[in-house]
């Protein structure tokens, strides 16, 4: 399994609050759909009925999102908005120059992307049918999860680091005891582990076990030594260059909380990063005086230092890309190693430097091929910065550039949005047949926003964001989108997705809570759905799938004869569908507390 990348909240938006619980915010900005195939759980003959040995049928459902701070979003570029310029072509651009054998349609892209339910056989305990690809070969068995495989320990001065393999498809998450307590609870999908504030100088020992509903698995046992070294040279460093950084701002506290920071493990050059990056109130011009004094001990001349600001001011380089640009050079190593600093190095700054370069220049591609400008400098490190963190992967990007305002205005015709569909997203110049096939669904009554979610599907946007170095989805964010527009029947606001993202990234909330605050929210309450309507969103949006006929009147029957709306949710966020829904976005299931 793949481990799960964080997310952070999205900023440089409007929010408008306009609901009393602002997290379920307004109605504005953000995409829908998007989501994941629930393969390999078909109904069996229980009358509709299920429980958490049973499942209910395969489908591919589409996302949900949320909010943090309700309203409408303004997404023009003066707030952050934007897309960019230049970037290479897709693999596929020059060797697809047509498309008829696919109907009109792109490579690779499936006919329908929402299959219907299989009534046929199936594992009732979740597991897979004979020939049916799928990640989770083991998650219908009725056992505790395989041990993982160890990978490596590290301690440093108060911090220790774990890192093991995640060998089982079937855990619920993983407990990490340290000394015999349990101190932490990680999602599935889980790799690593990082504990800090210890005594330096202590031997510590940490077992890391999976877990699922049918017990713990054999523990990864290790023990971990921290390191007690005299860091008083680390500290006397920190004290000069802290007070040529922050002048005014410097205090005592700020450089225990730097020191602490290095204590933990960070390199010294990511605790220059935060300082000098997350300083907002420095001119371009002030940034790089400061950046090229404290690092490097130079004092820049007058045409060094506004040829760098120019760079700046005119987003060929954003602020990242300038520091890593100051911190792989040689003077800066140089340096370092004078000083006798071990842990100066993130260790792969020369790769995080070409990964930036890649970054930019997808964004800068959106600018000048979608909203037919240059960059602002605003707009351009905002989006470079998010894709660069992986607090937006490349879908969230192509929908929140698509649902502009700015783009939205140029009101472009059927025909000329489906070709900048294909040049923006496909990375190359639309095929008549292609051309043709869209802009007649567009006639048929297909939304823009459908389009373009067909074409983020498609293998070349896989390729053209691989060819980036950017990840194409994020599965956290997918899972909270789809509570958005199964749930509440909306788009999600982007800072929406953030917040319960980050939730559950953090594993501050699992996805039972979540679910369970989506369905018991005014927005959703005040809807005032029949029953009948209720069952087919909860089938929507908790199994992914539309409800089949025996489980609806099932559910139905149920609600007529007393259970009440909350115990079905219940019994549905026990099914292993949702299980599974939830393990493939590497989320808690529940707090298990």
């Amino acid at each position: 399994m793949k481990k799960v990348i964080l997310s952070s909240i999205l900023c440089g938006f409007l929010i408008t609050v306009s609901n009393a619980d602002v997290r379920f915010g307004g109605h504005g900005g953000g995409s829908s759909s998007g989501g994941g195939s629930s393969s390999g759980y078909s109904s069996g003959s229980g009358g509709g009925s299920f429980d958490s040995d049973s499942g209910y049928g395969s489908h591919k459902g589409s996302g949900g999102g949320s909010v943090n701070a309700g309203g409408e979003s303004d997404q023009s570029s003066a707030h952050g908005g934007g897309s960019a310029s230049g970037g290479s072509q897709s693999g596929s651009e020059g060797g697809k120059d047509k498309d008829e054998d696919h109907g009109g349609m792109f490579d690779e892209m499936p006919d329908n992307p929402i299959q219907k339910p299989d009534h046929g056989g199936g594992d009732k305990n979740g597991g897979k049918k004979d020939g049916e690809e799928g990640k989770h070969s083991d998650f219908g068995e009725h056992n505790p999860p395989k041990k993982p495989e160890f990978s490596h320990a590290k301690g440093n001065v108060s911090a220790v680091e774990i890192e093991w393999e995640d060998t089982t498809d079937n855990e619920l998450g993983y407990k990490v005891f340290r000394d015999g307590e349990l101190i932490k609870i990680l999602p599935p999908n889980s790799t690593e582990f990082k504990d800090t504030n210890l005594e330096p100088g202590k031997t510590y020992t940490y077992e890391i076990v999976p877990f699922n509903e049918f017990g713990d698995g054999e523990a990864v046992e290790t023990k971990v030594e921290t390191k007690n070294e005299d860091l008083s040279h680390v500290e006397n460093h920190l004290r000069e260059h802290l007070e040529k950084m922050l002048g005014d701002k410097f205090d005592e506290d700020k450089l225990e909380e730097s020191m602490q920071k290095y204590k933990n493990g960070e390199a010294l050059t990511r605790v220059y990063k935060d300082l000098l990056l997350k300083d907002e109130d420095l001119s371009d011009e002030e940034f790089v005086k400061k950046l090229y004094d404290v690092l490097l001990d130079k004092e820049l001349s007058e045409e060094e230092l506004n040829s760098l600001v120019d760079k700046l001011k005119n987003a060929e380089m954003t602020r990242e890309e300038m520091y890593y640009e100051a911190v792989s050079s040689e003077e800066f190593k140089k340096k370092m190693e004078e000083e006798g600093i071990d842990n100066a190095f993130e260790g792969d700054e020369d790769k995080k430097k070409e990964h930036l370069d890649k970054v930019s220049e997808f964004v800068k591609r959106f600018y000048t091929k979608l909203l037919d400008r240059a960059p602002e400098e605003g707009g351009y490190n905002y989006w470079a910065e998010k894709l660069a963190n992986k607090d937006l992967s490349a879908k969230d990007i192509v929908k929140q550039f698509f649902d502009s305002e700015e783009f939205k205005s140029k009101n472009l015709s059927d025909e000329d949005f489906v070709k900048k569909a294909y040049e923006v997203i496909m990375g190359r110049e639309a095929d008549e047949a292609g051309v043709e096939f869209w802009t007649q669904k567009l006639s048929e009554g297909m939304s823009r926003d459908e389009l373009v979610d067909n074409f983020l599907q498609a293998k070349e946007f896989q390729t053209l964001s691989e060819n980036y170095d950017i990840e194409v989805s994020d599965k956290v964010r997918d899972f909270v989108e789809r509570f958005y527009t199964k749930a509440l029947k909306r788009d999600a606001d982007p800072s929406g997705i953030d917040y319960w993202a980050k939730e559950l990234k953090n594993s501050e909330k699992s996805a039972k809570e979540v679910a369970k605050e989506f369905f018991n929210s005014e927005e959703f309450k005040s809807k005032n759905l029949t029953d009948e309507e209720f069952v087919e969103t909860v089938y929507e949006t908790l199994m992914g799938r539309e409800a089949d006929e025996a489980g609806k009147e099932y559910w139905l029957e149920q609600l007529r004869n007393g259970v009440d709306r909350e115990e079905m949710i219940d019994r549905f966020l026990d099914s292993q569908e949702f299980k599974k829904f939830a393990i493939d976005a590497g989320v808690l299931i529940d707090d298990f507390q």
